[in-house]
């Protein structure tokens, strides 16, 4: 008969195992002499082209965002996000009125914005006028491959 002690010892093993082999591909351990964060050779990159950053638009502009995809693994791409951070990264949305983007649609790698004064998200208001540390970025759909997500170099100004 198996003691308690025993099958509890036995399935924390067992989870901490697959942490850890979840995680491997994710992490550099200790000692290992590859890197799991660089780009592999097949892998595509997504480069965000505009805004760049250090602009100032006003509310009612029409904000360009162009981005381009490059790589061996174009087909890695299935579908973007383009989001906002109206503080400097420390949250993002989709407030951009807009869904993924897939490729093939008139929207690909060429998005129009028009700048709104105030955006309701998730039942929070949030304002654009006289925001001067917005970033934006364009991302792979539900990745967290570094290469997959491209953020504006800098800070832009939005104002009324």
């Amino acid at each position: 008969m198996v003691s308690e002690k025993t099958s509890i010892t036995s399935f924390v093993a067992a989870a901490i195992a697959v942490v850890l082999a979840a995680s491997s591909t994710l992490l550099p351990l200790s000692g290992c002499s590859k890197s799991a964060t660089g780009p592999s050779a097949d892998s595509s990159q997504i480069v965000l082209l505009t805004p760049k950053g250090g602009e100032t638009f006003h509310v009612g502009d029409t904000l360009k965002v162009t981005w381009k995809v490059q790589g061996k693994g174009l087909t890695d791409i299935a579908a973007v996000d383009v989001e906002l951070s109206p503080d400097n990264g420390k949250t993002w949305g989709l407030y951009l009125s807009v869904s993924s983007i897939f490729p093939g649609t008139a929207q690909w790698e060429n998005f129009f914005w028009k700048i709104p004064s105030t955006f309701d998200f998730v039942g929070t208001t949030i304002t654009f006028a006289n925001d001067s540390q917005c970033l934006l970025r364009v991302e792979q759909y539900d990745t967290s491959d570094p290469n997959q997500i491209s953020v504006t170099k800098s800070q832009f100004t939005i104002l009324p």
